[in-house]
């Protein structure tokens, strides 16, 4: 078992593991409010243990695994001399791409759902969903100049241009977008992950940073097979491919965009949890990094409001609902709760009746 300490572990309101005495008995379980009360019990113990998280050691899932990152290292092109630098992604001027500014894009040439309860004008969701879709739909045959340059773009449209709408929001339904969850799933994480910084109290370009970070956080699925991304059931090796998204996306981000290596470890630990249940290294606690953390609880409440798990909810606040009584073991207590108190609890219409 491993030793506990009792003061990183007073900052959880609840109890993301079992803890135990010196002798294995079970003192508290996992999911419990951590009170004053039984912090005062837990000091008058010598020691305080944990287990360690499980480790996965199935012969035949490594082996999965390491056929999997064979195959797409085998796939990947020679890097062209332009991507051999790291990129200063942080300016706009360094690049020239082909793709109109998301500001000149043709609103009125869009068909689709719109959320009519949004404070982001029915034009913006338009015009980020559209150019957002051109950036991301060719990622692996753009050159990496002209794809920082978009995303940048869309990073700054949405921590300049929309930073009133998301300081003035009350409800998480008022900065959502809707529409087909390919388009909108990677937006909705990186305007909520900018809320979130701000809230959390994060400076500017770590906000920036963290946008970013978002945007690209599943990019790792580009190099999938569609019908693997669009299957309902899937097999232990297909469960393992599509979990190698995770990897594959640390891979282009840190070795083929050139970006820094915080942006790269999101794409990486999004799906890991404080628990030691996620993917794809099954690490723990301080070892998932902060940005992975935020953006990782902002992609499984998107998810959540996509109905993309077991869980079907039909508004934000069923989601909410859910997500306190079941994440306290995947997420840090501070992050998840302060992003399920960062608008109003009470967001109760539902998405059908948000969609025009």
């Amino acid at each position: 078992m491993e030793l506990v300490n009792l003061e990183k572990l007073s900052d959880y309101k609840i109890l993301p593991f079992d803890l135990f005495d010196e002798a294995g008995n079970s003192i508290f379980t996992a999911g419990e409010v951590l009170t004053a009360g039984k912090i005062m019990q837990l000091k008058k113990l010598a020691a305080i243990y944990r287990m360690p998280p499980k480790k996965v050691k199935e012969s035949f899932e490594e082996t999965e695994r390491k056929e999997i990152k064979e195959s797409y290292d085998a796939q990947k092109e020679t890097p062209k001399p332009e991507e051999e630098h790291i990129i200063e992604y942080t300016t706009h001027n360094d690049f020239i791409s082909d793709i109109s500014p998301i500001d000149q894009i043709d609103a009125q040439n869009y068909i689709g759902p719109v959320n009519i309860n949004s404070l982001i004008d029915t034009k913006t969701q338009i015009q980020l969903k559209a150019f957002y879709y051109i950036t991301q739909k060719d990622i692996k045959d753009v050159p990496a100049a002209k794809t920082i340059k978009n995303l940048v773009d869309v990073r700054d449209k949405i921590y300049d241009d929309l930073e009133k709408e998301i300081e003035k929001a009350n409800l998480f339904s008022e900065l959502k977008l809707l529409g087909e969850y390919s388009k909108c799933h990677d937006l909705n994480v990186a305007i909520l992950s900018s809320a979130f910084g701000k809230k959390y109290g994060l400076k500017s370009e770590e906000i920036k940073d963290l946008i970013l970070a978002a945007l690209l956080h599943d990019i790792g699925k580009k190099y999938l097979p569609e019908e693997l991304l669009s299957k309902q059931t899937l097999t232990l090796k297909e469960k393992l491919k599509l979990e190698s998204h995770t990897t594959i996306g640390y891979d282009v981000i840190r070795n083929q965009l050139k970006l820094p290596e915080r942006i790269a470890r999101v794409a990486l630990q999004h799906h890991e949890r404080v628990d030691g249940s996620g993917y794809p290294n099954k690490v723990s606690e301080e070892s998932i990094d902060l940005f992975s953390q935020i953006v990782g609880l902002c992609s499984y409440f998107d998810n959540l409001t996509f109905n993309k798990t077991e869980y079907k909810v039909k508004n934000v606040h069923e989601a909410l609902r859910y997500m306190i009584e079941k994440c306290t073991k995947y997420f840090r207590s501070d992050i998840l709760y302060t992003f399920v108190y960062m608008f109003s609890y009470n967001d109760i219409k539902n998405f059908d009746d948000m969609v025009m």
